[in-house]
């Protein structure tokens, strides 16, 4: 379950995970509501939209239903997740692509939409400054940013510094008895089993939503503003930002 990089590409532990994803995320309703909310701000009718990040495409099913001639890219490092999402979506105007979001093969000024959740928290926090300068490139002028994401209480440097290690602890505590109590057993479990990761910043490296909103402003991104998905406690975020 390592991370490696491979030609500038983040490859990561959830290609394990790509058979059960779906049925584990899809009983949790604030992950359902999350994606809800993501393809809610998706207001006008887009010609090309970049899911990063994709997964098994949840967010670009939920596209396709309110715009199913829209032009989706799926851009995920996980290759069995890229696998799903093209049977999924054969009858569709839908790309994969594999890469990471930190350094996007795309040009300049492609999509009208980005949209993304639970993926970003996956790069380190330097490679979190490079994918702000990305998404501002590869968006359009005008165009829209939907980042969705879970979030840090807390960030220090010191990966050991107490203050940090408590608030990130309580909150994955708290997110791990959310899902035993109102998801299931099995979600419980992945997420006690992914605990030291968070932890120790290996793959799953949680930002606090400043820290984002600092970096994409510094990007070029204007009108920057968040919102929460309910169950606060959880930390699941919502950030929109216009280039």
């Amino acid at each position: 379950m390592e991370e490696i990089r491979m030609n500038q590409q983040v490859v990561t532990h959830w290609n394990e995970f790509s058979s059960e994803y779906d049925n584990l995320m899809q009983k949790d309703k604030s992950y359902v509501q999350q994606l809800e909310n993501i393809v809610s701000h998706i207001d006008t009718k887009p010609v090309k939209i970049l899911d990063l990040g994709c997964g098994t495409g949840a967010l670009t099913q939920r596209v396709l239903t309110k715009y199913p001639d829209a032009n989706v890219v799926c851009l995920d490092p996980a290759t069995t997740m890229l696998d799903i999402v093209n049977k999924k979506f054969s009858n569709f105007n839908v790309e994969t692509v594999q890469g990471s979001a930190h350094a996007m093969e795309f040009e300049d000024n492609t999509f009208d939409y980005i949209m993304t959740n639970w993926a970003l928290h996956h790069l380190t926090n330097e490679d979190k400054i490079l994918c702000a300068k990305e998404l501002f490139r590869v968006l359009k002028p005008e165009g829209k940013l939907i980042l969705g994401d879970q979030f840090a209480p807390i960030m220090r440097e010191d990966v050991k510094d107490p203050e940090r290690v408590e608030g990130i602890f309580d909150l994955l505590s708290q997110r791990a008895k959310y899902y035993f109590e109102n998801v299931s057993f099995e979600r419980m479990i992945l997420q006690v089993k992914l605990m030291p990761k968070f932890l120790l910043n290996e793959g799953e490296c949680l930002a606090t939503v400043e820290y984002w909103e600092e970096h994409l402003k510094e990007a070029g991104f204007s009108d920057v503003k968040s919102e929460i998905t309910e169950p606060g406690f959880l930390r699941n975020h919502i950030i929109i930002a216009y280039k």
